[in-house]
């Protein structure tokens, strides 16, 4: 426990507060006098604070073992409980009203590990799960939170779940139980290692069986590079991805497309109002506030606090091609933090420069779809059932076996640059075309694998994809 209180003045003493943090020896005096007690017990406690510190400072109950305050909590709780709380409590201190830790809720008859009022009203508790409880008391405990109407957001350890597959996670009885569904529409799981300070967002879980569930993705975070937004959801950059992706590209004539900086926002139902700055384009936006609304899919991304946005607007032009300031419409609104990673998603894969791990891939996807044996697909299937993928060397010894590759190909190999006599070797090997080294371009002209006019373009990923599509092709006329 982190708290107790001093019974000579029946003051609480916070091991966080600042005030205590440079007071360890008087701290020592009233833990030896026995003038410490248990917020919760009244019973007293001892102070832990060793010099060199090797775990973190904090109170212990000398002889009570029933009182549910503090007992059972390692270090590592306690560290993922104070780093959680300063995160809480830093980033989004302009919306906070009180923020305390080890809090007890009377309503509740609960502690809960961070306790947040914000000043439009809402409750929030954040608890940090690290021990394998009872699914029961869990779901008590979060009944208990949702009868009051406080909203309850659970991070577990990462030791309560491991990973057992490529796809596969197995997860603890406790940490099930704390799996959510939220915005994203898939089922989800947040886990916090105190030691590295990362956070570990899963997505997409589908339970297996009683312990192993698969993944569609995971997205693993610096503490300070997640958000929640003012409905206590977590959110990285990739959830925006993955949603920006779904939503089209519409180009609005009599428009101009700008990134505006937007200092704070203002939800007015069912507008919301944004202070700005002047855009990314050094274009002055003349208005000191801006009137618009945002589509629903992108409300979720906005952090609690509301502040430091980029806003992606289209401004339409009067006929001199003046900003009008009139019905913005709004394509994009993300943390500004997060710029340049929107701004390299932005690039088309399909122009970037062809890679060996690209090619690599589609050749052993050639492979499966022409080449695969009865014995070999059984086999992948039943890796597959299992929440598994083919191995990297499974897939080599595929190419091998046909002859495409005869020395192995590492995965450190994947990111560079490939040849254009490279892919078509490798495709023509594929093909089992007989050729000579040095002809693989005449050869591949005559099967009509490349485009002539393709030999004068940068070898790009979208012309390596055409070069598959066509040897697919070819593979199906002659092997049916």
């Amino acid at each position: 426990m982190l708290k107790a209180i001093n019974v000579e003045n029946n003051q609480v003493i916070n091991l966080l507060d600042e005030e205590w943090k440079q007071k360890r020896s008087s701290l020592k005096y009233f833990s030896q006098k026995a003038k410490l007690i248990c917020p919760q017990c009244k019973k007293n406690v001892r102070l832990h604070w060793a010099i060199p510190t090797r775990k973190i400072p904090h109170f212990k109950h000398q002889s009570n073992r029933d009182c549910i305050y503090g007992s059972g909590e390692s270090d590592e709780h306690n560290k993922g409980k104070v780093i959680l709380f300063n995160y809480f409590k830093t980033t989004y201190a302009s919306e906070i009203k009180l923020i305390d830790i080890e809090h007890f809720i009377p309503e509740t008859n609960q502690i809960a590990d961070i306790y947040i009022q914000l000043k439009d009203g809402q409750r929030w508790v954040v608890e940090y799960q690290r021990s394998n409880i009872s699914t029961e008391e869990i779901r008590n405990r979060k009944d208990l939170y949702k009868t009051n109407q406080i909203k309850d957001i659970w991070v577990v350890g990462e030791n309560l779940i491991k990973e057992n597959g490529m796809v596969t996670r197995s997860i603890h009885s406790s940490a099930q139980e704390l799996i959510f569904t939220d915005f994203t529409g898939e089922a989800s799981l947040i886990s916090f290692d105190p030691i590295t300070k990362d956070v570990l967002i899963l997505r997409g879980l589908l339970k297996l069986n009683q312990t192993t569930y698969t993944i569609d993705n995971e997205y693993p975070y610096n503490i300070n590079d997640i958000f929640f937004n003012r409905w206590g959801q977590p959110f990285v950059v990739d959830d925006y991805l993955k949603v920006k992706q779904l939503r089209p590209a519409i180009k609005r004539f009599g428009t101009l497309s700008l990134d505006v900086h937007v200092d704070s926002l203002t939800h007015a139902h069912p507008y919301y109002i944004a202070k700005t700055s002047s855009n990314k384009h050094g274009k002055e936006n003349k208005q000191a506030n801006m009137y618009f609304t945002i589509p629903p899919e992108l409300e979720n991304f906005i952090p609690l606090g509301m502040q430091d946005l980029v806003i992606n607007v289209d401004f339409i032009l009067d006929p001199d091609e003046q900003l009008t300031g009139e019905n913005p419409f709004i394509n994009d609104v993300y943390p500004s933090k997060w710029a340049t990673s929107i701004k390299a998603n932005n690039s088309d894969p399909f122009l970037e420069p062809a890679k060996y791990g690209n090619l690599f891939n589609l050749l052993v996807t050639t492979y499966q779809s022409h080449y695969l044996t009865c014995d070999e697909r059984e086999k992948e299937l039943s890796i597959l059932l299992k929440g598994k993928q083919v191995s990297h060397e499974t897939k080599y010894n595929y190419l091998k076996k046909i002859g495409v590759v005869d020395t192995f190909v590492s995965k450190d190999s994947f990111m560079k640059k490939v040849s254009l006599e490279e892919i078509l070797e490798s495709f023509l090997k594929m093909m089992k075309v007989d050729f000579e080294i040095g002809t693989s371009i005449e050869q591949a002209l005559r099967y009509e694998i490349i485009m002539p006019n393709e030999l004068e373009s940068p070898l790009t990923n979208g012309i390596l994809l055409e070069i598959y599509k066509r040897i697919d092709s070819h593979l199906h006329k002659v092997l049916q």
